[in-house]
């Protein structure tokens, strides 16, 4: 049997927050998982491993921010290089600094810029 589900999934949602560490209660007091943690930001884990981004911003920095998703896949060179071959233009993978992800974008035909990051889920012992 193959397997037919899609290739990408939602790696992470970012809400924007003026108070980090009462939104982090708060998402933890729901069933989520903090991962990492530090001023102005918290990571947080979903069921199926998709991660909230809760992020300290005034008004001014939300304008400038990035969608409020992004995309993961298991095999990120190999994704890319088929985004390529489709001929859709993709920039450069990088590396983040401090989380273990590699990334790069695509722009969608709206305009839209969509990062897509390599799988960042763990599998938890029983």
């Amino acid at each position: 049997m193959s397997d037919e589900r899609p290739t990408v999934a939602i790696g992470h949602v970012r809400l924007h927050t003026a108070d980090v560490k009462a939104a982090t209660k708060f998402y933890e007091c729901l069933g989520m998982l903090t991962c990492m943690a530090w001023d102005g930001m918290a990571i947080l884990e979903l069921r199926g491993g998709t991660h909230l981004l809760l992020i300290e911003v005034d008004d001014e920095m939300e304008q400038i921010l990035d969608p409020v998703f992004d995309l993961i896949v298991d095999e990120i060179v190999a994704y890319r290089k088929r985004l390529d071959d489709l001929g859709i233009e993709t920039t450069e993978i990088t590396s983040h600094s401090k989380i273990n992800h590699q990334r790069f974008f695509v722009v969608d035909p709206d305009g839209h810029r969509i990062a897509i990051h390599s799988d960042h889920t763990e599998p938890r012992e029983q």
